[in-house]
């Protein structure tokens, strides 16, 4: 958390404002999603085993999870984590990104991570709403929009996915969202440590901080307790989150 920049308004600003926010939610998403097992029913007996060849990206989509109205398949996942990678890459002229990564294997633990922070954005969201909180720009939508477009051009996994704009507006539209509120609930946390607290941890650290007095550490103490309580606040309102809006996974995903 310390050092991200929350407070650009450009457009490069909202790109690297949105990698972190799913940066921070992939931090969060071990504590609050423990990992979780998948199995396939083997083939019937009277079925031969036949070879054939798959497709770079798995079009054919199924249901893997719900929060609230939502279902998330798995089509949604692969597209997801292809968005968080194109935003986190500033355009390079002439030159086409290194995407053999950006699609995921399903069922695969960097899937299952990102099916995680998917649901975490998608009750941070909704929490937004209720609250009228996080509002975002069309503006925005429409420049982070375009910097996929560019990233993406031309690229044969992109096109078999057959994903049209209006998905990839809700899709942004809900990360800038979250990240919006995410913002706004950590700025109104009102977390402090008091000068005593800090002493409390220097004192009990001091072989960290040698012979240096108290005073040249305290304003870096302060702030690396407050980051502490504030993930930990942020932990247990995400779990809240979890509850009300009735987050599930669905078929082998438990």
């Amino acid at each position: 958390m310390q050092g991200l920049d929350w407070t650009r308004t450009e457009s490069s600003g909202s790109i690297r404002r949105v990698k972190c926010f799913s940066l921070f939610l992939l931090f969060l998403t071990p504590f609050l999603f423990p990992q979780w097992g998948f199995s396939q029913a083997p083939p019937k007996a009277s079925e031969p085993l036949l070879y054939q060849p798959r497709p770079q990206v798995e079009t054919v989509s199924e249901a893997v999870a719900q929060a609230g109205p939502f279902v998330v398949t798995s089509r949604e996942v692969i597209i997801s984590n292809i968005l968080d990678e194109a935003l986190a890459l500033p355009i390079q002229s002439g030159a086409l990104p290194d995407r053999k990564n950006w699609i995921l294997k399903v069922k695969s633990e960097a899937y299952s991570k990102h099916l995680a922070q998917i649901l975490l954005e998608i009750v941070v969201q909704l929490e937004a709403e209720n609250f009228s909180i996080g509002t975002v720009s069309n503006e925005d939508v429409s420049s982070l929009e375009k910097h996929l477009e560019v990233q993406v051009k031309g690229w044969p996994a992109w096109k078999e996915l057959e994903i049209s704009s209006a998905e990839i507006q809700m899709l942004i539209k809900r990360k800038l969202r979250a990240k919006n509120f995410l913002k706004f609930k950590m700025e109104s946390s009102g977390v402090q440590i008091s000068d005593e607290e800090a002493k409390a941890f220097y004192d009990k650290n001091r072989v960290k901080f040698g012979s240096l007095p108290f005073s040249q550490f305290k304003g870096s103490i302060k702030e690396v307790l407050a980051q502490e309580q504030l993930q930990e606040k942020l932990k247990d309102w995400f779990e809240i989150l979890k509850r009300k809006y009735r987050v599930r996974y669905l078929g082998q995903a438990g």
